[in-house]
This record gives C-alpha cells, sequence and structure tokens, in this order.
C-alpha cells in the first residue's frame, strides 16, 4: 500500500550580525533615457514611394526612427498617430505584455493528480486521475509537436511515462481503475475572443484551460475539436495505454480532487521559447492562450478581457499605449483591435532600450525567409538584418520591426495598411518590403 509523504517543514534560522552598520551611500539620480522624438531630414526616395501608394490607398500610416541614437529621429511620418486595424501586429503588445507580467522564464505546469487518501495497491491506482490544466498552448501529443511545435518536453506521452516509473514518493503505476478526469477550470468557459469576425477566423480553434495539439482534431491541423476537455481526456487516455498502464473507468471532465496529491507532471519551455513558436508563424491559438494566462494570474479563471485589461494597463504605464489604441484580443483578429504605428514603435523603442523583457522579444520575431516573412525580403544588402512582425486581414496587411541597415545605423518601423482591396494584398507587401529595403541600405537621418 501506497501512502503519500508530504516535504518536511523547516525552520530557517536568521543569523544576526554585530558588524558595525555601513555608510549610506547617497546614489545619484540616473538621467531616464530620451524618448522625445526628434525631427531628421526628409528622405525623397522613402517619402515618394509613400506618395505613391497613398493617392490609392489613403488608410496607411508609415512611421520610420531611427533608434541607435540618444533621442530617436523621426525619419517618417505619414499617419503615424491614425489608430488602424494592426492584424498580427497586435501579438507585439501581447508578447511584451506576457513578458513584462509573466516574465521571460515563465512556464506551464500540467499535472497529473489523485485525492488525497487514494490508493496505490500492486501497483494499481484506486481512484481516478485527473489531469489538471494551466492553460499550456503547447501542451500535445508527441507526435503533433514534433511535427508543429519543435517542442517535446511538455507532451502528454512524456507526463505518461513519468506516471509509468516510480518517483520517490510513489510506486509505478500499471493500472488505474477509477477513469480519467480533465480540468481546465483555470480559464473562463468563453472559448472565443470577443469581437472575431467569422470571415477572419478560418481554422482558429477553441480556446481552453487545458488544450492539447492546440486543439485540433486528430494529428493534424485540418478541423478542431469539438469538446477539449473531452479530447484531452481520450489523448490522455492513449497515452498512458502507450505507457503500459491499463485505464478502467469512465473518461471526460471532473474537478479538481480535495487536497490534491500530484503524481506526474510536466512543465513547458520558457516563455521566450513559446514567443518563438508563436510569433514565426504568427500562431493565433498561441496568442489567445497567453492572453487568457496573464488574466489567469490576477483571478481565476482567466479571461481574454481580464487579459487585455493588465496588458493595456503594463503597457499604458510605460508610456507606450495611447488613448486612441485598443487592445481586445491577443492575436489581432478582433475588428475592434486599434493601434497607431507612432505606438508600435515606442514599444519596439523600448524593447531595444530594455533587453531584459526586449531582447527576448525581439529574438522572438521572423527574419527574412522565415515563417510568415518566407519568401518576403530576399536579397537585402551585406551587413544588414530584420527583425518584424507581419499582419493580415482580408483586408488588412502590417509590418513592424527593426532594421540594422547596411550603414551600421538602427531603425525601427511600422506600416499599417487597411482597406485594402482583397486583389491587392499582395502588392501592400511589395510596398511594405520596398520600404524596409530602403531602410535597410541606409537613408537620410
Amino acid at each position: 500500500m501506497w501512502v503519500h509523504r508530504g516535504a518536511q517543514d523547516s525552520t530557517p534560522q536568521a543569523a544576526a550580525s554585530s558588524a558595525a552598520p555601513n555608510p549610506i551611500a547617497v546614489a545619484s539620480t540616473p538621467t531616464p533615457p530620451c524618448t522625445r522624438v526628434t525631427s531628421g531630414p526628409s528622405d525623397t526616395g522613402l517619402t515618394t514611394l509613400i506618395a505613391q501608394w497613398d493617392r490609392v490607398h489613403p488608410d496607411t500610416a508609415v512611421a520610420v526612427w531611427r533608434t541607435d541614437t540618444s533621442c530617436p529621429v523621426r525619419i517618417v511620418a505619414h499617419n503615424p498617430n491614425l489608430p488602424l486595424l494592426p492584424a498580427s501586429n497586435n501579438k507585439l503588445l501581447t508578447s511584451a505584455g506576457a513578458l513584462l507580467t509573466l516574465g521571460p522564464s515563465f512556464r506551464y505546469t500540467t499535472s497529473l493528480v489523485t485525492a488525497g487518501g487514494a490508493k496505490i495497491v500492486d501497483h494499481t491506482l484506486k481512484a481516478p486521475v485527473t489531469l489538471v490544466g494551466t492553460g499550456d498552448p503547447l501542451f500535445s501529443t508527441l507526435a503533433y509537436a514534433r511535427t508543429y511545435l519543435g517542442s517535446d518536453g511538455d507532451t502528454l506521452n512524456t507526463l505518461a511515462a513519468r506516471l509509468a516509473k516510480a518517483d520517490g514518493t510513489r510506486p509505478a503505476l500499471t493500472k488505474i481503475s477509477g477513469g480519467v478526469r480533465v480540468n481546465g477550470s483555470v480559464f473562463d468557459a468563453r472559448t472565443l475572443p470577443p469581437d472575431w469576425n467569422p470571415g477572419d477566423i478560418g481554422s482558429v480553434q477553441p480556446l481552453s484551460g487545458i488544450p492539447t495539439n492546440e486543439d485540433f482534431a486528430g494529428t493534424g491541423q485540418l478541423r478542431s475539436v469539438a469538446s477539449p476537455v473531452l479530447a484531452s481526456a481520450q489523448r490522455m487516455r492513449a497515452a498512458l495505454r502507450d505507457a503500459k498502464i491499463t485505464v478502467n473507468g469512465e473518461i471526460g471532465g471532473g474537478r479538481v480532487p480535495t487536497a490534491p496529491i500530484t503524481l506526474a507532471e510536466v512543465t513547458s519551455p520558457p516563455l521566450t521559447a513559446i514567443l518563438r513558436i508563436m510569433n514565426v508563424p504568427s500562431d493565433d491559438f498561441i496568442a489567445e492562450q497567453l492572453l487568457k494566462t496573464v488574466g489567469a494570474q490576477k483571478h481565476t479563471p482567466g479571461t481574454s478581457a481580464e487579459g487585455a485589461a493588465r496588458v493595456v494597463a503594463k503597457l499604458t504605464s510605460l508610456g507606450i499605449l495611447a488613448s486612441g489604441d485598443r487592445m481586445v484580443d491577443g492575436s489581432g483578429l478582433a475588428r475592434a483591435d486599434r493601434v497607431t504605428a507612432d505606438t508600435l514603435l515606442r514599444l519596439l523603442l523600448d524593447a531595444q532600450r530594455t533587453p531584459s523583457w526586449g531582447a527576448p522579444l525581439i529574438a522572438s520575431l521572423p527574419t527574412p525567409g522565415r515563417g510568415t516573412l518566407k519568401g518576403r525580403l530576399a536579397g537585402l544588402p551585406k551587413h544588414s538584418s530584420v527583425h518584424a512582425k507581419t499582419g493580415t486581414l482580408s483586408d488588412v496587411s502590417s509590418l513592424s520591426g527593426i532594421v540594422h541597415a547596411a550603414d551600421g545605423k538602427t531603425y525601427s518601423f511600422s506600416i499599417l495598411c487597411n482597406d485594402v482591396p482583397a486583389d491587392d494584398i499582395g502588392a501592400a507587401r511589395i510596398f511594405q518590403d520596398a520600404i524596409v529595403r530602403l531602410v535597410a541600405h541606409g537613408v537620410a537621418g
């Protein structure tokens, strides 16, 4: 018979010091970094290109700043304070908000627990086992993780394998007689964020506190599951059987048991890695799960609205968001989202100046030829580099990021194109790429 052993209590010892106190040092007040944007010389190539596009597509904003100077220098300002739909450029806000509220080293934990007092006899758990989620968007089967996520650490298969081995507090399990329960109560029951247009959603899956395979059905990405909880229960049972653990009893949703005992758990990669997996292909599901996770740190169950409110509050406190900006969801699919080009440049400026959170954000963005920039920005000048986030809706195309130019200067840019006819989305990308190429060669300022 197995009896759970709790952690032993320990009492910290406080050591008193009889040494004389050090003199109080008077620190000088550091000079805050300059955020006042100064005006630089106009670049003829850029202004001509923008004027040609604007004659046909007036709902466009373009802003370019040089950001390696003591104060940022404005190179281009075309409707820089016009609030527009950002599409997936909204993920820049989500990424920054997650890094600032959760921390770069944040990890999700997914656990298999049972009720306190449950018995294990002859390697058989005489009670249900409950899968408890925290909203991990990467939790999946090993096959799905390797195919789509490039991550195989926090999988159902790993979790089941750990249950099949003794861990020092319990013996290895070969049978569960009480079935499998699943609990995702860390999030609310709303599976879609507010203000999503069905025409923009495509194949976005239901949000859940306990998703598996990003809540796609089967092992591919063709259709969504009808019930995330049931799908996760079925996948957990299959993973347990693959680990040679027989499961008898019902499967489905259930509460976290009273005084739960953790039998096994897995943790996700750190947030820095999750952001790369999200931003390179522009994964909408991960963005929405992250936003709810931010909300759940303050109130459980976590909601999209609470997550957005926390991100907005944090970015506003840093002077990044302006009064006309509005964040409704995490992915940028919401038609109520609004942001200005200058707002995105303030965010990118702060990211460059605060590497503790800004460096992982910048590193998570696609580079030419990768992810959503595949087939774009080829042939940039030698010794230049670009990290940029794309955004696309049926009538929106956006591109914002950072250019290290061939002349050694660093620029941040944001290009938001709204009300673009479907036939012109490709032209919008060509226009954006042309601006980035000019900046990469080095422009006035």
